[in-house]
């Protein structure tokens, strides 16, 4: 797939290099971003089919190594699995963003400002975010369905790549309207897109660290063996759930400020774009079903009940926790996950400056648009203050309602006692009696299995640990 994606895209490149570039009557092939540009206003006026081609080219080969429905189903889930794990991260984390980067690079940096006249920019933003909303929905739906753990991961990241899309798209659609609010808007998305992109390079690559973790203590990847790991491997427990929380989109988390940015401008752009707000609400509703996925990506990997293979994994060695080096990773992306979530000012700092630094094409529009209002120093507001998002004070907020919460139960003298749980009749405990990933969403398996992404182990064995 990865040969197929470069050639079609290079396909599209040799398209635009060879359109309208001439001189003394001899059509030259010139792949310089510079005199592409140069040359792109009379190439949309005078060969505006040849552009779209080219550009239908990029949409298609830069989509195949994003995960980009229906792409990445045929060859994403498989890579991971088959990977060793820092490669996974690495895969998942910077790879599939050169995708990312490419649609950005071509359909926003290769077309000047001035030539928005002759530019389609709302029909491919139209189209670009409907592919992101179909990538985004299947990608987290085919993710429930998985019961090995870099499968699930797999699949997500073709979920999370939907919403990079997505923001990319609200941007298309509104940068060419002339009114300052909604270039505000459309500049929100853009913001939102690569956000994310920055954000799922963290969250995704600790996730992956942390099933890589999990491999190198039990040697499996199968969710169905695993449980109650969290008193085996308290770090690896702790930073993954702060990926999933991150992931899946929970306030004060990094994944949160740049999902709420994609929404907000979505939501917002619906005065121009009635369909952007459907969009929105398909991709909301994949958010809860993202927290379900990672409340059972967690629950049964670290809060289940100890499984056999577990429990004779740590007759052998009690603390399964991997090595120093290891944790020191997970624990760093951890940090940047919780920083970038209570800060989001601090990437959008980066972005901005970034923006500014690339001032060609239509990121001229966006480097000279203020697209957030800022409520506090770490917090952000929508261009017209329409919805407000500031971490500190939720903060404040959280730790006021857990104390009260606290001060009422001991006013109230209520002791605390621990009980063995009721197993349904059951004699004693067994592993037959525990809950299991196979076990969990049925019906919403049922419900979503037209979709595809059947769980499997790929190659029929295990990945091997190091």
């Amino acid at each position: 797939m990865m040969q197929l994606a470069c050639a079609v895209t290079m396909i599209g490149a040799a398209i635009l290099a060879r359109t309208g570039v001439t001189e003394g009557g001899e059509t030259l092939m010139k792949y310089d971003f510079d005199a592409v540009l140069h040359h792109m206003p009379a190439q949309l006026k005078e060969q505006g089919g040849w552009v779209a081609m080219a550009f239908a080219l990029f949409l298609v080969g830069f989509g195949i190594k994003l995960g980009m429905w229906p792409f990445g189903h045929i060859w994403l889930p498989d890579a991971h699995p088959a990977a060793p794990s820092p490669v996974s991260a690495m895969l998942s984390g910077v790879m599939i963003k050169t995708g990312v980067y490419g649609l950005m690079r071509y359909f926003l940096w290769l077309v000047p400002a001035e030539s928005l006249a002759d530019y389609p920019a709302a029909k491919w933003g139209m189209g670009i975010a409907l592919l992101g909303t179909a990538t985004l929905f299947s990608g987290t739906v085919q993710a429930l369905r998985q019961e090995q753990s870099k499968r699930l991961l797999a699949f997500s990241s073709i979920g999370q790549g939907g919403y990079i899309l997505f923001g990319l798209g609200v941007c298309l659609t509104l940068i060419g309207s002339t009114q300052e609010p909604v270039l505000a808007v459309a500049t929100a998305g853009f913001y939102g897109a690569l956000f994310h992109t920055l954000n799922h390079g963290m969250f995704k690559s600790l996730l992956f660290l942390n099933a890589g973790s999990v491999l190198h203590a039990t040697g499996t990847q199968d969710m169905n063996k695993l449980g109650s790991l969290m008193r085996h491997m308290p770090t690896t427990a702790i930073t993954a759930l702060i990926a999933s929380f991150a992931i899946a989109g929970v306030p004060l988390f990094s994944g949160f400020a740049s999902k709420w940015s994609i929404f907000t401008a979505a939501i917002q752009g619906g005065a121009t774009a009635r369909w952007l707000p459907v969009c929105a609400l398909v991709a909301i509703f994949t958010s809860a079903i993202t927290l379900a996925l990672f409340i059972k990506f967690f629950g049964v990997i670290f809060l289940s009940r100890t499984s056999d293979l577990v429990a004779e994994r740590a007759r052998r060695r009690p603390l399964l926790e991997v090595t120093v080096k290891m944790r020191a990773a997970q624990v760093a992306l951890a940090c940047v996950c919780v920083l970038s979530g209570l800060m989001p000012l601090l990437a959008l700092s980066v972005i901005s400056a970034g923006l500014d630094a690339s001032r060609q094409g239509l990121g001229v529009l966006l480097a000279n648009t203020r697209p957030f209002g800022f409520a506090a120093w770490t917090g952000l507001g929508s261009s017209d203050q329409q919805a407000v998002y500031v971490p500190i004070v939720l903060v404040v907020l959280l730790v006021v309602m857990f104390s009260l919460v606290r001060l009422l139960s001991k006013l109230g003298g209520a002791q605390r006692r621990a009980a063995v749980p009721w197993l349904c009749g059951y004699a004693r405990e067994a592993d037959a009696h525990r809950y299991r990933a196979s076990g969990l969403y049925g019906e919403v398996k049922k419900w979503f299995g037209w979709l595809g992404g059947a769980s499997r182990v790929v190659a029929g064995k295990e990945e091997q640990a190091p």
